[in-house]
C-alpha cells in the first residue's frame, strides 16, 4: 500500500487504498459500545452482499475482498476491518430523484429476489421491521434529566436545556402520534421484502457507464414494500409524482 486517504462521508471512518495491486476501500469499526454494535451489523452485511453478488444485473453492490484465512473482516487490536474492491462511481447527491425510475428497476430487481436470499440467510443487518421506537425510552429519560439540571450543571447541558426543552410538548405529541401509528400498521397484513432502507442520494452511485450501484447496506432489513419509497429524504421528495411513480413502478 502506496497512499491511505480518509474518506469523510459516511457513519464509519473509510479510507481509500492505493498500491501495486489497485485500489480498495476499507471501512473499519472501533472497539467501542456503539462500535461493537456496527461491527456485528457489518458482518451481517458481509454475508449479505455475498448473496447480493450472485444475483447480478442490474444489481450493482460492493464485493467484499477475504482475508488471508478467507475470513470476511479483520482483527487489528479493538478495530473490526472490512477491505472491498473499489467502485469508480461517484454519489448522485442531490441529482438522487432524477434516477429515481433507474432506481425502481434496480429496487423492484432486489425484492424480486427475496425469496431466493432467505432462503439462504436467516439474519440480516437489522431485524425485521416492526415499526418500534427503539430510542423512545432514552429520548423521555434524557428530556426528564435536562429538566432536573441543577444551576451548577455544565454550561452546555444547560443552553442544551433551554433549547429543547420548549419544544417538549411537540416531541411527546410526535411520539404518541407515531405509537398510534405503530398499531394500525401492526393490524394491517403486510408482505416483507428484502430492504435496503437506507438509499438515498449518499449511496446511490453511478458509474461511467451509466450504470447504477446500492451501497452501504448496514441497516438492510426485511420491511414491507412501503420502506422503500418511506426512505425519501424529504415530506416534498415524498409528495412529488416521481415518487408517486417509484412506488407504482416497485408494485408492479
Amino acid at each position: 500500500m502506496e497512499t491511505l486517504s480518509f474518506l469523510s462521508a459516511g457513519t464509519l471512518p473509510a479510507y481509500r487504498a492505493d498500491g501495486p495491486g489497485g485500489r480498495f476501500f476499507i471501512k473499519i469499526v472501533p472497539g467501542t459500545r456503539s462500535g461493537v454494535q456496527a461491527a456485528q451489523r457489518l458482518a451481517s452485511e458481509a454475508v449479505l452482499l455475498h448473496e447480493l453478488n450472485q444475483i447480478g444485473d442490474p444489481l450493482r453492490v460492493p464485493r467484499l475482498l477475504p482475508t488471508r484465512d478467507g475470513a470476511d473482516l479483520s482483527t487489528c487490536g479493538t478495530f473490526r476491518v472490512a477491505v472491498f474492491t473499489w467502485i469508480e462511481a461517484v454519489n448522485l447527491g442531490s441529482t438522487w430523484e432524477d434516477a429515481l425510475p433507474e432506481l425502481a428497476d434496480l429496487l423492484g430487481h432486489l425484492h424480486a429476489h427475496t425469496s431466493d436470499v432467505t432462503a439462504r440467510l436467516q439474519h440480516f443487518p437489522c431485524p425485521p421491521e416492526d415499526f418500534a421506537l427503539p430510542f423512545e425510552v432514552a429520548l423521555l429519560k434524557d428530556l426528564s434529566n435536562l429538566a432536573h439540571l441543577s444551576r451548577t450543571a455544565r454550561p452546555g447541558m444547560l443552553l442544551l436545556r433551554d433549547l429543547l426543552l420548549e419544544h417538549e410538548a411537540t416531541v411527546r405529541h410526535h411520539l404518541k402520534h407515531a405509537r398510534a401509528l405503530r398499531v394500525q400498521a401492526l393490524s394491517r397484513p403486510q408482505s416483507f421484502v428484502l430492504c435496503h432502507t437506507d438509499a438515498h442520494g449518499g449511496n446511490v452511485m453511478r458509474d461511467a457507464n451509466e450504470q447504477l450501484w446500492l451501497v452501504d447496506w448496514e441497516m438492510a432489513r426485511l420491511a414491507p414494500l412501503s420502506m422503500t419509497c418511506g426512505c425519501c429524504s424529504s415530506a416534498d421528495l415524498r409528495s412529488s409524482p416521481r415518487t408517486t411513480a417509484l412506488s407504482g413502478a416497485l408494485n408492479r
